[in-house]
């Protein structure tokens, strides 16, 4: 809940610098799209909301500004640049700090062992949206970092090619 309002606010912030920026929420079901209909009546301008249909919305984006968690791995599939964002309250930031010692908390950032894409995992939300816009600016005016981006997503996707997790983790639990 308190990621949806900072990704929002991220949003309207690069909307603001480019009146062209138009984004989509896709909600993962029926319960989900009512409550952000319930938190964002209206919309802000230029945002669209839409249940299901997850790989068109991706294949649309140019970014993707994204909560970390499995969609950051869903965006990795599609080899779409991204910025993750995990927001938390100062107690659980000062004990994510002592106690998380890895330098990556996205997925792809962890599976690829470096920073592909930018990360504020966590996020101390009163640090508000600027952060997250402006990694989003950065990517958005070079192609290159882009491109490169992209690419490095894939790498991390084509680790993955010709395996079934679904069978492997089934062939795992009956050894």
């Amino acid at each position: 809940k308190a990621n949806l309002g900072l990704l929002v606010r991220a949003f309207s912030d690069l909307r603001n610098r480019n009146g062209r920026t138009e984004g989509v929420i896709v909600a993962a079901n029926d319960g989900v799209a009512k409550l952000i209909h319930r938190r964002l009546n209206p919309l802000p301008t230029g945002l669209h909301l839409t249940q299901g249909d997850l790989d068109t919305a991706i294949h649309w984006a140019d970014i993707a500004l994204t909560v970390s968690g499995t969609v950051s791995l869903d965006l990795t599939r599609h080899a779409t640049p991204m910025v993750g964002v995990y927001s938390i309250g100062l107690i659980s930031w000062i004990l994510s700090k002592l106690l998380l010692r890895v330098p990556y908390r996205l997925l792809p950032n962890v599976l690829a062992r470096d920073e592909i894409v930018p990360e504020f995992v966590p996020h101390l939300s009163w640090r508000g949206s600027g952060p997250i816009r402006d990694a989003a600016v950065a990517m958005l005016a070079d192609s290159r970092y882009l491109a490169q981006a992209s690419a490095a997503l894939a790498h991390v996707r084509a680790g993955f090619d010709g395996h079934d997790p679904a069978t492997e983790a089934a062939d795992v639990i009956l050894e």
